[in-house]
């Protein structure tokens, strides 16, 4: 009788971890899921800049993108040919690029002109993030639209 009782009781003990095991699983995917994508540690590709969507001439180029990096406080990335890279701050909805450098390529046919890229960012000083899509913007006046690549 009291194998009985012990196997039941150790029964009902499993089942009910099981139950709240799944459950924990289902609440964090429901986060998770809804905004994935963090600021940083995310490759933002560009698609939209000066409010026009950007139009790859080359198809085997790469398209700009940026890359917050946490542990440094850098960004990196690249502006159509060059690469680039800066020191970011960022607090809340606010976002603040300085101090880049770039390689200086000789390079054509590019989706937008690489030094303006790189003013926008400049005159960033806060973003939207919503779900894969990254907003940068001067007050309310969008800059840049960045996507988010998976890794």
């Amino acid at each position: 009788m009291k194998k009985i009782l012990l196997i039941t009781t150790l029964s009902l003990f499993c089942i009910s971890g099981c139950q709240t095991d799944n459950q924990t699983k289902n609440i964090t995917s429901k986060m998770t899921s809804t905004d994935s994508y963090q600021l940083t540690e995310t490759k933002w590709q560009l698609t939209q800049f000066n409010g026009e969507k950007i139009k790859q001439n080359n198809p085997q180029a790469e398209l700009p993108y940026i890359i917050l990096q946490s542990k440094e406080r850098k960004v990196v990335g690249l502006a159509g040919c060059n690469r680039f890279f800066g020191s970011y701050q960022s607090t809340k909805n606010e976002l603040h690029f300085s101090n880049f450098g770039m390689t200086m390529m000789a390079c054509y046919d590019l989706p937008i002109e690489e030094y303006k890229f790189i003013e926008a960012l400049e005159k960033t000083d806060n973003y939207t993030k919503q779900g894969s899509q990254l907003t940068v913007k001067q007050g309310s006046k969008p800059l840049a639209v960045f996507q988010a690549v998976a890794k």
